[in-house]
C-alpha cells in the first residue's frame, strides 16, 4: 500500500540540558534592542522526587538522591499500566499521585528589576516555593500562571532555590489522560518596574476596506512602585519578513500601579490571516521614560474579520468557509503530556495533509505554543476552557466541580488573556457535554461564564458543546450561548433541521460529530479491535455525518471526534456494541480508538475518507489491505475514498469495473472483488483523464525491517524530534499487514531512543522501551536531538528478519533577528 509521507519542519523548541550548575544570569545580559526585559527559559536542570517528601519547599533540604529531569515532563506516562491504578481506564491505566520538583537558580540583583516564574502548566494542584517562601496555589492542571519572585531572593550570592509540589492523587479527576507534572514549558521573565503586563496587550482588527486595515492596540501598564512621571509607548508592526510597516506612539502620564493605553494603527497594504495564507504580523510595543528605552513587548497577530451567520454559516474575510475540523486531546500518545512542539507540528501537518481546517481543543486550554503552530499552519480554533463546572460528571469524583466556585473566574479569565491575540482563535467554549445544562444551576453557571468571557474578549462568541441538546434547548442553556455547538451524544445531530427551523437566529455546528471507532489494518472487527470500515459508531457513521454538514448551508461546519487516538476513556469501543465486549471488560483497553490517525501518528482508513473530502489535491484510497491468503476465490467487500469523479479498480491488470461518484450517492466507492493474490490498482479520473493512483499488493512471507525517518535533519536543541516508521516487509518491500515481530531499536550518535509505540489499544509494553511487537505490521520510535550537531543513525531490528536502518542529520540551532513572541528568548 502506497504511504503519504509528510516532511516536518524543523522545531524551534528551547534547549534540553542534563544537570548542572545552577541557572545563572548574568548582570550584562540585555536584550539586543537595550530593553531590560528578558525571557529565559528555565526548562534545564530541574531534580525531581516521586512521592511526597516532607520539608522539600525549604533551601537547606538534601535532595542529592533526586532524579536529574528536564520539563516539559510527565510521570504518568513511564507507567507501569495497571489494572488497580486509581485513575483506572479514564487515564489509561497509568499512575498519578504525588510529585515534586526543585530547581537551584541565581538571580542578579538588578536595581528594581522585577523577576517573575511563569509555568505554561502543571498537572494539577500545584505548591511553589521560593527559597521556602509560599508563591501559591493553582489546582487547575491546564491554566498557565505567574508568581512573582522579586521580594524573596537571596542577596548573599548563594542559589535561590525554586520547589514545586504537584499533587495528582485524588482519582479520579478526569474522564480521559492528564499526565503528571510540569508538563509544559517554566518561564523566567524579568522586567523593570514599569513594564507591559503580564499578557498585557490585545490586538484586534478594527477594519479591513480593500488592501487597507486598521488595528487597535491595547497596552495594559504595570507600575509596580506607583511611580510619577511621564512614559512615551510606541508600538510599532512589523510584518512577517521583519520590515517595519506602520507605527503609533502616544505619552502617557503614570497613575498608579496599572493603566491601559490605546492606540488604533492604520496599515497599508495588509495582507490577511486565512487558512490558505496565514499571513503574521507582530505589533512591537516599546516604552521610553526621558529617552530612554525601559521595555520591548511583542505581540504576534493576524489581521482578519470573520462572523457567523445563522442561514449561511460561517465567513473569513467575507468569504464562506466551511468548517472541516477535528477535536484533539493534549496527550501527545508515547510522549504523554510533555508539550513537544516538533511532535505537535508533525500531528498539525499530518492534519493539514487532509485538508482540515480547524481544531476544537478538547477538553481544556492548550499549550500556548499549539496555539503558536495554528497561527502559522492556519487553523481555526476553538479554545475551550472546561469539561467540568460545578456539577461533577459521572464517575469522575474529584473533577473541577471541586474548584469551580472559586477559581472558575480566574481560570477562564487567565486563558482568554493568554490567548486572546491568536488569529487562529475563533471561539471561547466554555464547557463541554455539562450534566446540568438542563437545569436551573447549569443555566446559571453558563450565565456567569459567559459573561466572564465577553466582559473580557468582546470580539470573539461564546460557545459550549451540547449533548443532549433538547434539554439545553427546554432549559434556556442554548439561548445564552452565541453559537450552539452539537455533540453527537443524546441524538444532538438529529436535530440540526428542526432546530433551525425553531430557533431560526440560531448558529449552529457540530462541535464533536461524529463518535466512530476503527484500529489501524483491522477489517474484522474482534472483541479486541474495531474494524476500519466505518461499523462501530454512534448515532451515524462518518459519511452520514459529513454528508449531514455539508448539504445544510446554514450549519457551519464540524469538529470530527477525534483526530488522534489518545490515552483514557477507551468506553467509545464498549459503545458499539462490539460482540463480547462488555462494560467490565474496559481493562486491557488502554486508550480510545475513536482517531482517524493512531497514537503512533499513522493514518487510519477514515483519514482517508477526510481526505476525499476535504482536499482538493487528487487523491484516491483503497481498503482493505491484499493479503488474505485464506479467502482466495472469495468475495472481498473493496472500497474507495476518492475526490476524483471516478474511479476505475484492476485486479492483476484486468479491469474489475469503473465507477462513478454522484451527488446523492454514497461517499465513497464500492465493489465486490472475488479474492485473488497479486496487485489491486485504483485510476482516478476528472474529466475522463487519469490524474492519480494507489495500489495495494499482496504480501509473501515476512523478510526485511523498512525503516523510513520520516524528517532527514532536526535541530541540535535537546529539545526537537523525529519520527521513524518500521514497516514488517517481505523481499520485495510489501509491507505483511498481520506481522507483529519484536523489532528493537538502538540509537548511536547525536541522538537518543525516548519513545516507542505501536498503535494497539491493547498494549501495555512500555512506551519508554528499546524495543515493541509491530501491530498491522507496523511501529515507530522516537529519537530525540542531542545538544551537539552531527550524525543519528538508527538500527531496527527483529529475529528472523533482515535489519533497517536510517541516518538523520541533527543540524546546529539558528537563531533569527526576526521580530518574535518575545523581545529574547535565551535558553539556559
Amino acid at each position: 500500500m502506497k504511504r503519504r509521507e509528510f516532511l516536518l519542519s524543523a522545531s524551534k523548541s528551547a534547549m534540553l540540558t542534563k544537570l548542572a550548575a545552577p541557572l545563572a544570569i548574568a548582570e550584562g545580559v540585555v536584550p539586543a534592542n537595550g530593553s531590560s526585559r528578558l525571557r529565559l527559559s528555565m526548562d534545564s536542570n530541574w531534580l525531581f522526587h516521586r512521592g511526597d517528601a516532607n520539608g522539600a519547599e525549604s533551601p537547606a533540604f538534601d535532595d542529592k538522591a533526586w532524579t536529574p529531569v528536564d520539563v516539559p515532563h510527565d510521570w504518568s506516562i513511564l507507567g507501569p499500566f495497571a489494572m488497580d491504578n486509581p485513575g483506572g481506564h479514564r487515564i489509561g491505566y497509568l499512575p498519578t499521585g504525588i510529585g515534586w520538583y526543585r530547581k537551584a537558580l541565581h538571580v542578579p540583583q538588578a536595581g528594581t528589576r522585577q523577576a517573575r516564574v511563569e509555568f505554561d502548566g502543571v498537572y494539577m494542584n500545584s505548591d511553589v516555593w521560593i527559597n521556602g517562601h509560599h508563591l501559591g496555589r493553582r489546582p487547575y492542571g491546564y491554566s498557565s500562571f505567574e508568581y512573582d519572585l522579586t521580594p524573596h531572593l537571596r542577596t548573599d550570592g548563594k542559589p535561590d532555590i525554586l520547589a514545586v509540589r504537584v499533587d495528582n492523587s485524588q482519582q479520579p479527576n478526569s474522564r480521559y489522560y492528564t499526565g503528571s507534572g510540569i508538563y509544559r514549558h517554566v518561564w523566567l521573565n524579568i522586567a523593570g518596574p514599569v513594564c507591559v503586563e503580564h499578557w498585557g496587550t490585545a490586538v484586534t482588527t478594527q477594519s479591513v476596506k480593500g488592501t487597507n486595515a486598521a488595528v487597535r492596540v491595547a497596552v495594559q501598564l504595570r507600575n509596580t512602585h506607583a511611580e510619577k512621571g511621564t512614559v512615551l509607548v510606541r508600538n510599532t508592526v512589523f510584518d512577517d519578513a521583519g520590515r517595519s510597516v506602520a507605527h503609533a506612539e502616544s505619552k502617557c502620564d503614570l497613575a498608579g500601579t496599572a493603566q491601559t493605553v490605546q492606540q488604533e494603527i492604520p496599515i497599508a497594504n495588509a495582507k490577511l490571516w486565512s487558512v490558505e495564507e496565514p499571513n503574521m504580523y507582530v505589533a512591537r510595543t516599546t516604552l521610553y521614560r526621558d529617552g530612554k528605552l525601559i521595555d520591548s513587548y511583542d505581540t504576534p497577530f493576524g489581521i482578519r474579520t470573520f462572523h457567523f451567520d445563522a442561514d449561511r454559516g460561517f465567513f473569513l474575510n467575507g468569504k464562506n468557509v466551511k468548517l472541516k475540523g477535528v477535536n484533539m486531546h493534549h496527550d501527545l500518545g508515547a510522549l504523554g503530556a510533555a508539550f513537544s512542539r516538533a511532535a505537535a507540528e508533525r500531528r498539525l501537518h499530518l492534519l493539514k495533509a487532509a485538508g482540515c481546517n480547524g481544531i476544537r481543543m478538547a477538553h481544556n486550554p492548550p499549550a500556548p505554543q499549539l496555539l503558536d503552530l495554528c497561527d502559522r499552519m492556519g487553523f481555526l480554533v476553538i479554545d475551550e476552557a472546561f469539561d467540568i463546572w460545578s456539577a461533577p460528571k459521572q464517575g469522575v469524583d474529584f473533577g473541577y466541580n471541586l474548584y469551580f466556585k472559586e477559581w472558575a473566574e480566574r481560570d477562564l479569565r487567565d486563558m482568554i488573556l493568554r490567548d486572546r491575540n491568536h488569529p487562529s482563535i475563533i471561539l471561547w467554549s466554555i464547557g463541554n457535554e455539562i450534566p446540568d445544562k438542563g437545569k436551573p444551576n447549569g443555566v446559571a453557571d453558563c450565565k456567569f461564564l459567559a459573561k466572564i468571557t465577553r466582559d473580557t474578549d468582546p470580539t470573539r462568541p461564546v460557545t459550549a458543546g451540547c449533548n443532549f441538546i433538547t434539554h439545553a434547548n427546554a432549559s434556556g442553556f442554548a439561548e445564552v450561548l452565541d453559537v450552539v455547538g452539537y455533540n453527537g451524544g443524546g441524538g444532538s445531530s438529529n436535530y440540526y433541521d428542526s432546530d433551525h427551523a425553531k430557533y431560526p437566529a440560531r448558529k449552529m455546528y457540530g462541535s464533536e460529530v461524529p463518535h466512530t471507532a476503527q484500529t489501524r489494518g483491522v477489517y474484522i472487527s474482534t472483541p479486541e479491535h474495531c474494524s476500519s470500515f466505518p461499523e462501530a459508531f454512534v448515532e451515524m457513521n462518518y459519511e452520514q455525518s459529513w454528508r449531514k454538514t455539508k448539504d445544510r448551508p446554514f450549519f457551519a461546519g464540524e469538529f470530527r471526534w477525534i483526530s488522534f487516538d489518545y490515552l483514557g476513556e477507551p468506553t467509545r469501543h464498549i459503545a458499539f456494541h462490539i460482540p463480547a465486549l462488555k462494560q467490565d471488560a474496559r481493562w486491557p483497553l488502554r486508550s480510545s480508538e475513536a482517531g482517524i490517525i493512531d497514537m503512533c501518528g499513522l493514518p487510519k482508513d477514515a483519514y482517508f475518507f477526510y481526505q476525499s473530502q476535504w482536499s482538493q489535491k487528487p487523491m484516491v484510497h483503497l481498503l482493505p489491505h491484499w493479503t488474505w491468503p485464506e479467502k482466495t476465490g472469495r468475495v472481498i467487500r473493496v472500497w474507495s475514498f476518492t475526490n476524483c469523479d471516478a474511479v476505475e479498480l484492476f485486479l492483476n491488470d484486468r479491469s474489475v469495473g469503473r465507477k462513478t461518484m454522484t451527488s446523492n450517492g454514497p461517499l465513497h466507492l464500492e465493489w465486490e472483488v472475488n479474492y485473488a493474490p497479486g496487485t489491486l490498482r485504483a485510476i482516478g479520473f476528472r474529466g475522463g483523464k487519469e490524474v492519480c493512483n494507489t495500489e495495494v499488493k499482496t504480501a509473501g512471507k515476512p523478510a526485511k525491517i523498512a525503516l523510513r525517518v520520516e524528517r532527514v535533519s532536526i535541530t541540535a536543541d535537546g529539545k526537537d524530534v523525529v519520527y521513524l516508521q518500521a514497516a514488517v516487509t517481505d523481499e520485495a518491500g510489501i509491507m505483511a499487514p498481520d506481522a507483529n515481530h519484536r523489532i528493537h531499536f538502538s540509537v548511536q550518535g547525536a541522538g537518543r531512543l525516548v519513545a516507542v509505540d505501536n498503535g494497539d489499544t491493547m498494549s501495555h509494553e512500555s512506551f519508554q522501551g528499546s524495543s515493541i511487537a509491530a501491530f498491522s505490521g507496523m511501529c515507530i520510535a522516537v529519537v530525540r536531538a542531542s545538544r551537539s550537531a552531527g550524525e543519528i543513525h538508527v538500527q531496527a531490528s527483529a529475529e528472523g528478519l533482515q535489519s533497517g536502518s536510517a541516518m538523520v542529520s541533527a543540524r546546529p540551532a539558528k537563531r533569527t533577528s526576526k521580530p518574535h513572541s518575545a523581545p529574547q528568548e535565551a535558553h539556559l
